[in-house]
This record gives structure tokens, C-alpha cells and sequence, in this order.
């Protein structure tokens, strides 16, 4: 018996000598003075969630392969063996390592202006894994001449890298560039003072801190900012962010249960902009940060947090703003909660749709004093050439009054299929511009009035379309072209006269609208419904049929510019996008996606939701 218990004693004592305590989630593991944190609690959850997404299962597709391959080739070649070599780091032994969170977050030290970068990664039953990448770093380090040293904190060993500024940059150049003497050139082209203070700003020592307490790896540039994740990693009395008020309402109300998540604390962070308050001469109104933040309304704004979450009824995300006083821009941008479904002209082959209940004479009102506070000359200016409108065919004409007095509270625009496959039809879709109006021809004869004004080298042609004005504004190039015409409650904006003509004429029964399409009602209760004040569809298929076919057929990429010139590093020759599939052959995974904006009693928030396809 007694033999009995003594090796289930041993037993127990192996299995703790091989385990580690568990790391506390983000939320009571991150100091309360955090100021940004994006983090996935649960990595390999995040991972599995992505895989079973829309855009994972299209990465993952055979028919993406030839594209996927040159593109983790490229990353190899020109990044991770580049950072092997120039920083010892071989990326691919990290591969894997978080099992638990992968946290990146920036706190700002008590007394300090400056914010501490801060990454954790809780590797878990790898954490044996993680100790050898981290003693051979060390010894790559050692053995390439670089400085480190070690110390302890919390009777935990840290690693201190200790380089210069200059050092970190001809690094990161080399991995990023194979142009030789840029540097130099640079340098040559400056003048005495500014090379001096490069040359101060180079010699400035940098020190990172790795080290590892139990399966979590931990790297800062702040000891103090080490010390306290350390002491709430062990049950501390420290605050930890889940004891930030601002922080605890956004945790409860969606940030708990999501895959990944962004907070901000706004407040601090706009705050911090008011440090060593001065004017700035290059603004034209010589207004200070803090008082352009003021101006705008921003200053009431407490935080902005960012969810993710993939269900097996489709992917969602939510961005939230917490400002309890509305004040400036904001709130005159913020929409009423009014009806702002698809009108029936809106038809269902649109692929792109935006309805947005906002009182556009206020936020006239609102521009212009806002205007006035940081350019007082340009609000000046305007009202001048307002005033001189239309003066010369009745000389008591108010064009402000007659455009603002005409506006209403509602803006709509879609669009749709571009018409042909030439590359200027498909980067430029039909598209539609309509704003509500108590007094819609009165607001189209003041747009006119405008337009002679403002643009008097343009010529304005006017004719009658099914008993309707229609103008057409043009100048020297036809591409500039506007159209615009008043009809059921709205004016009506495009540069193509087709889609002016198609509203004017309006839908017949033949025309499908756009809120029959199927789904499009259920998929708008996932994201509030209807009638919040702003509501958007966009057909995800058409979309990315024109874009794959756009970059296929005319070997254009996404817009993604090159780090460096030259030979230098440039992601767009990772993405090849020639080898890109028919989009025929991944269209199975795409439906649509709507979103949707609503006031809550401290904020707002937007909400995006994009339908499972799972064929």
C-alpha cells in the first residue's frame, strides 16, 4: 500500500516537472495602462477558424496552388532567409510555437511620451520547442559579434539584444534591399546639421528583451513593462486591463467570444496628442493637435475595439465606438435610425449598395464651422463665391439657401457590372449618386447654378428624358463628364447617362430589385436590420469575378507598393497574379456581404456579416 502511494506519488511529481502553469488570457495578463492590444486568445482556434472561412478555403483550394507557391517561395527567398542571416532569426523554427495567445500590444510607461511595444506567445506543450529557438538565437547572435547580455527579472532570465539604430536599419535594409550605397547617397545629399542629427539618431542604443517564463515568450523593449506582465503572470496584485473600465465594456459586449480582437484606448492615445502643445506653422489655421482633435469631435471618443468570429452560419465582425458625447464632425456624420433598405429602383444585379440616413443640412452646418475653426480664409472664400452665384440672372439669388434648404436626410448609391472586359470598364463600374431632397428640382436648378459658377470653362447641356431635365455637365475631357436630373424625391449624379436614364426611367415589373434577392433578409438581421440609418450590400462574387479577371487578363495586382525602389523588396512581385485561377473555379465559396450602423446609448457600432457558402 505504502509502495502503492509512493509511486503515485513520483507519478505526479514527473508529470508537474513536465508541465507549466497555465498563462492567464490577454485581458488579465496585460497591464491596465495598455494602450492598443490585437490578439488571438486562442491561436489555434484562430487558425482553425480561418481554414473554415470563405478566404481560408479559397487559399487552401488546388486550383490556388501554382499562386500560393511562388507567393510562400518569394517570402522564403526574400524575408526569411534574409532575416536568418542579417538577424539570426530563422522564422520557420517559430512555426507553430503558439498554442495559447499571440498578443502584440503598446503601453505607454507612467512619466513617459513614449509607447513600449510588447509581444507574448504562449507556446504551451511546446514551451521545451521554444527554449532551444531561443538558446539557438542566442548563440547566432554570439557568434555574428553582436552584444547581449543577461539579467534576471522575477527570477526569470532575460536575453538583452543590444544594438544601435544604425545597426537595426542596415539590417532591415539588406533584408529589404540588395541595392548597394543607397544609404551613402542618402546621406550625401544632406546637409551638416542633418547628417548630424542622423548620425546621433543611428548611435542611439536599442535593447530588446527576450526571455521565456514558463511556455510564454515574452519581448519588450520596457524592463518595467516585462516586470509587471511577470507579476500578474504570477498572480499579482498589479492592475490588469480586464480592471480598465473602458476596457470591461467592450470585453463584456463582444470582445470575449471572439477569435481575435483589436482595443484601443482611444481617449489615452488622443490624449497623448496634446503633449507639448504647439501650434503647428504648417497648418493654415496654426491650430494645435489638441485643438483640431476638439474641433472635429474626436475628443469624446473613449475607445474603438474590433471583433472578429467565423460561425458555421457565415464570418462576422463588429467595430464599435464608444463616444458617450457626441460633439463636431462625428456627430453630424452619425446617421438616424431610419428606414435604409434597398428603395425599389435599386435593381438586384447591383453590386455594390449603400443607403445612409444622415441630416445633410446640419452637417453642412457642421463642415462650415468646422472649416472656420481650421481655415477661417478657405471658409471665407467659399461663402464669397457662394454669395457671387447666379447674382447675374436674379440679383437677390441665394445659392447656400437653396442648397441647403433643398437638402434632405437620405444618400444612396450602388452600382454595377462594368460593361466589357477592356481594362478602363473594369476599374470604372457603372455607378449611381442619389441625395434625398423636400424640394428635389429646386435642388438639381441649384446644382446648375453652382456649376456655371464654379466651372465656368464647362459647358452645361440641358434636355428633356421622359419629361425630366436632364443636364449634363462636361469639360475638356468627356471622361470628367456629370449627368445629373431630379426624380421621385431625389437628385440623381452619375458620369455614365446610362445609369441616369435607367433611374429616370424607373423599374417595370420585368426588373428585379435588389432586396429580393435571397438571403438578403435574413443575412441584414445578423447585422441589426434595416432600419438603423445605414445599411450596405455588396455581391462578393461579381466583385471578385471582375477583380480576378481584371488582374489575370492585364496582369495588374492588388495595389501594394514596393518598400524600396529599384531592385529592392517589392510584394508585388510576390503576387503573381497570372497565375490566379479562373474565378469560375473559387466562386463556389463567395455569396455576399451586408453591413450595417446603429446608435447605441454610449457609441456606435458597425456590423459586418458575410453568409456561409458551403458548397
Amino acid at each position: 500500500m505504502i509502495m502503492r502511494k509512493q509511486l503515485v506519488f513520483l507519478a505526479l511529481a514527473l508529470a508537474c516537472a513536465r508541465s507549466y502553469a497555465a498563462v492567464p488570457p490577454p485581458e488579465k495578463l496585460l497591464p491596465r495602462e495598455t494602450m492598443l492590444v490585437i490578439t488571438a486568445p486562442d491561436a489555434p482556434k484562430y487558425w482553425a477558424s480561418f481554414n473554415g472561412s470563405t478566404y481560408g478555403r479559397v487559399w487552401n483550394d488546388p486550383a490556388m496552388k501554382p499562386f500560393r507557391d511562388k507567393l510562400t517561395a518569394k517570402l522564403r527567398s526574400d524575408i526569411m532567409g534574409p532575416v536568418d542571416r542579417q538577424l539570426g532569426v530563422k522564422l520557420d523554427d517559430y512555426s507553430g510555437l503558439a498554442q495559447g495567445q499571440f498578443t502584440f500590444a503598446l503601453l505607454r510607461e507612467e512619466g513617459s511620451t513614449d509607447f513600449s511595444p510588447l509581444l507574448l506567445i504562449d507556446a504551451k506543450d511546446r514551451s521545451e520547442k521554444l527554449k532551444a529557438v531561443l538558446s539557438d538565437a542566442r548563440k547566432k547572435w554570439v557568434a555574428a559579434g553582436k552584444q547581449l547580455k543577461t539579467e534576471q527579472i522575477h527570477g526569470i532570465e532575460f536575453t538583452t539584444l543590444i544594438a544601435t539604430s544604425g545597426e537595426l536599419s542596415n539590417s532591415i535594409k539588406n533584408i529589404f534591399s540588395d541595392n548597394k550605397g543607397t544609404h551613402e547617397a542618402a546621406q550625401s545629399n544632406k546637409s551638416g546639421s542633418a547628417k548630424a542629427d542622423d548620425s546621433a539618431r543611428e548611435s542611439e542604443k536599442i535593447q530588446v528583451l527576450v526571455g521565456q517564463s514558463d511556455s510564454l515568450l515574452i519581448v519588450s523593449y520596457s524592463k518595467k513593462v516585462i516586470e509587471k506582465v511577470l507579476a500578474l503572470q504570477t498572480g499579482g496584485l498589479a492592475p490588469s486591463l480586464d480592471q480598465e473600465p473602458l476596457f470591461q465594456s467592450d470585453f463584456a459586449s463582444g470582445l470575449r467570444d471572439s477569435t481575435s480582437y483589436i482595443w484601443l484606448n482611444a481617449k489615452a492615445m488622443l490624449a497623448s496628442a496634446g503633449d507639448g502643445d504647439q501650434a503647428d506653422s504648417s497648418n493654415p489655421a496654426n491650430m494645435s493637435a489638441k485643438a483640431l482633435v476638439a474641433a472635429t469631435g474626436l475628443a469624446s471618443l473613449n475607445t474603438v475595439s474590433c471583433a472578429w468570429r467565423e460561425t458555421s452560419e457565415g464570418f462576422s465582425s463588429q467595430i464599435v465606438l464608444r463616444m458617450p458625447e457626441r460633439a463636431g464632425l462625428f456627430k453630424a456624420l452619425l446617421p438616424d435610425a431610419k428606414e435604409s433598405s434597398p428603395p425599389p429602383f435599386v435593381p438586384a444585379d447591383a453590386i455594390k449598395f449603400v443607403r445612409w440616413r444622415v441630416d445633410l443640412p446640419e452637417t453642412w452646418d457642421t463642415l462650415e464651422k468646422l472649416l472656420g475653426k481650421i481655415n477661417p480664409g478657405a471658409k471665407d472664400a467659399i461663402n464669397f463665391m457662394l454669395k457671387g452665384a447666379g447674382k447675374t440672372r436674379d440679383e437677390k439669388y441665394d445659392l447656400r439657401a437653396e442648397l441647403v434648404g433643398a437638402l434632405g436626410n437620405d444618400v444612396i448609391t450602388y452600382q454595377k457590372i462594368p460593361r466589357g472586359n477592356a481594362a478602363a470598364a473594369l476599374a470604372s463600374s457603372p455607378s449611381i449618386f442619389l441625395i434625398g431632397s423636400p424640394k428635389p428640382e429646386l435642388l438639381a436648378a441649384a446644382v446648375r447654378v453652382a456649376a456655371e459658377s464654379f466651372s465656368p470653362t464647362s459647358t452645361i447641356k440641358e434636355s428633356d428624358f421622359l419629361g425630366r431635365k436632364l443636364y449634363s455637365l462636361g469639360g475638356a475631357d468627356s471622361r470628367q463628364s456629370l449627368n445629373f436630373a431630379s426624380s421621385g424625391g431625389y437628385v440623381a449624379f452619375s458620369s455614365d447617362i446610362t445609369m441616369i436614364e435607367e433611374y429616370l426611367r424607373g423599374a417595370d415589373e420585368k426588373t428585379k430589385p435588389l432586396s429580393a434577392v435571397p438571403g438578403l433578409s435574413e443575412a441584414a438581421q445578423k447585422v441589426g436590420g434595416m432600419g438603423t440609418g445605414l445599411f450596405g450590400y455588396n455581391n462578393q462574387v461579381e466583385e471578385l469575378r471582375v477583380a480576378f479577371e481584371n488582374w489575370r487578363k492585364n496582369g495588374t495586382s492588388p495595389a501594394i507598393p514596393a518598400i524600396s525602389g529599384g531592385k529592392g523588396f517589392n510584394p508585388s512581385e510576390w503576387l503573381d497574379v497570372s497565375l490566379l485561377p479562373p474565378f469560375e473555379s473559387v466562386a463556389k465559396y463567395f455569396s455576399f456581404a451586408v453591413y450595417a450602423g446603429r446608435s447605441i446609448s454610449d457609441g456606435y457600432v458597425i456590423t459586418f456579416f458575410a453568409p456561409s457558402n458551403g458548397k
